[in-house]
């Protein structure tokens, strides 16, 4: 599964849930490497309060395609947690762009002053439990049900693969194992 960060208070999150099922794509391109990838799946946001509407389904959608990693020990899956990983994302990003997260509202007018102080430009945090930035803080995730990869590292043979999950749907509803069916396309 893939997985960005992002503000709650940026259109991203209201547009992934007000879409048909989450779908949503993705592509990158790797330049060195003269290939882009295209993702497509749904996408489901974590991060908030176990309580808050969506949280509970959100996490139930992403735990369908998540699996125990072979050979890890049993005591790691019981001291696993959402909120743990959720941290842990917001770990990696520097203070600076923790702070981001206590910022004025992404995409709002500059004349439109904040009613909260907390809310200003330039602020590290340090504190990876910091109420304001943690509660604008989301991560999400792509649930993949197709991968398409473009190599035009050749230019005179560049060549083109996509991948898709059959039975995508009863392989994340746990019914049935899915296997990724690979053919090659023309570019």
């Amino acid at each position: 599964m893939l997985s960005f960060t992002t503000d709650v208070r940026m259109e991203k999150l209201q547009e992934i849930n007000s879409r048909s099922g989450h779908a949503v794509e993705a592509v990158f391109w790797l330049r060195d490497m003269a290939t882009q990838w295209r993702v497509k799946g749904l996408a489901f946001g974590i991060g908030a309060a176990r309580e808050e509407e969506g949280e509970q389904t959100a996490r139930a959608e992403i735990k369908k395609a998540m699996r125990v990693k072979a050979g890890s020990e049993e005591g790691s899956q019981s001291t696993w947690s959402w909120e743990r990983e959720v941290t842990t994302y917001f770990a990696n990003h520097t203070p600076v762009m923790r702070g981001s997260f206590k910022n004025p509202p992404p995409g709002r007018p500059r004349s439109e002053i904040p009613s909260d102080p907390a809310l200003k430009l330039g602020q590290k945090v340090e504190d990876l439990h910091d109420p304001v930035a943690r509660k604008n803080f989301r991560v999400v995730v792509i649930r993949p049900v197709e991968v398409d990869r473009l190599d035009l590292a050749d230019y005179e043979q560049p060549r083109r693969w996509k991948w898709r999950l059959t039975n995508a749907d009863s392989v994340y509803d746990g019914d049935e194992s899915g296997d990724w069916e690979e053919v090659e396309l023309w570019p």
